[in-house]
């Protein structure tokens, strides 16, 4: 029995040395061999993790259970390595070529990523397109730093937003401080087409736009791509979607009797006994009317259906992308309502190899609005 106990020391020794933590250091470095600052250092799956300094040097303390580092840097490539048996480490993080060349819209043609120079905001065309509203407009709202949607009225057809980049750049009338729109390089209305229409929004915010529009582009310009074909099989998409809009919060005011009580008592005298006897006797008559006439204008549920039907299809000399949709946006106020059809169709032909593509769009947009208020 005496020889168990420095046995069971012994493991219980081993086990606690096994069990504490560890420090792992190291480099990180770029593809020419320079050291990378801020570089992102993390155990992973865990939330355990440090930064390089300005050397691109690290340290960082491990649990026995955490055996992987994960090296993260904006614009490189992201590094797994396994440090279990290693302390001290150099790892050499490579460009993320890809990124770096995505094609940007920057004016009268696209440029990549890496060449740009100027502020430029791209919006994916999904951000769009997943959200519920009819104007393009709206669907700006908080996508893009630097960009302003604000929207002012809530009537159907006229509920687009006022958008404003760098804030008001000018004086004058609102439409002088509206930045330039172009979609598909023509000067237009953003809230005429299809939100789903839309491949991506490019934002011009710095003054290099007048460079390009001149004084037009003087409160900085949105570039809309609508969608095109890529070469592939035909193929027919249709979506849509049906929604309410309601009035969050009505406003709540005294019925006829409780405005007689209440001025009465800001202004004694104003009604006397028999005049407030009679009105209650004849409340809801024509000669004593209480009627609560914002409940009445507010009484319809807006009802808003949307379909869309889109055909695309191609090869590698001729590409064609069209749809047509239809939505209907019906108001909270009876007789007010809007009715929008579009069309678009989008072609590229590109003749032989030595001729640049051939680019044709024809897009119809046709809205109907009405308005009134009928008598009950």
């Amino acid at each position: 029995m005496k020889k168990v106990y420095p046995l069971v020391l012994f493991i219980l020794v081993f086990t606690g040395l096994s069990a504490q933590n560890r420090t792992v250091g190291g480099t990180v470095q770029s593809e020419t061999n320079e050291g990378l600052p801020g570089v992102n250092v993390l155990a992973k799956g865990t939330t355990n993790g440090t930064i390089t300094d300005v050397n691109g040097n690290f340290k960082i303390e491990m649990a026995p259970d955490e055996t992987v580092l994960v090296f993260s840097y904006v614009g490189y490539l992201t590094e797994e390595l396994d440090v279990t048996l290693q302390s001290n480490v150099t790892v050499q993080l490579q460009p993320d070529l890809e990124t770096l060349q995505e094609v940007v819209v920057i004016g009268y043609g696209t440029q990549q990523k890496i060449n740009v120079t100027g502020s430029v905001e791209e919006i994916d065309g999904q951000e769009i397109a997943r959200q519920p509203v009819f104007q393009t407009s709206q669907a700006l709202a908080g996508l893009a730093p630097g960009l302003v949607a604000t929207q002012t009225s809530g009537q159907p057809g006229d509920d687009g937003a006022a958008v404003r980049i760098r804030g008001m750049t000018t004086l004058g009338s609102a439409s002088k401080r509206d930045p330039l729109i172009l979609v598909d390089g023509i000067p237009d209305n953003m809230n005429g087409g299809d939100p789903n229409d839309i491949e991506s929004i490019s934002i011009l915010k710095d003054a290099a736009a007048a460079a390009i529009y001149g004084s037009r582009g003087a409160n900085g310009v949105i570039i809309i791509t609508t969608k095109r074909d890529k070469t592939g099989d035909l193929k027919l998409n249709y979506n849509n979607y049906f929604g309410v809009q309601r009035i969050t919060q009505n406003l709540e005011f005294l019925d006829g009797l409780g405005y007689i009580e209440n001025l009465n008592k800001a202004i004694p005298g104003t009604y006397d006994d028999t005049f407030i006897a009679n009105y209650i006797a004849t409340r809801g008559a024509d000669e004593s009317p209480d009627t609560d006439w914002v409940d009445e204008v507010f009484s319809e549920d807006g009802f808003q259906p949307y379909h869309r039907l889109a055909v695309t299809g191609g090869s590698e000399r001729a590409q064609i992308s069209a749809s047509i949709s239809h939505m209907d946006q019906y108001g909270n106020i009876p007789n007010f309502n809007f009715k929008r059809y579009n069309g678009r169709f989008n072609t590229d032909l590109k003749i032989n190899e030595r001729h640049k593509n051939l680019s044709y769009r024809f897009s119809i947009y046709h809205a109907t609005f009405a308005a009134g208020l009928s008598r009950r």
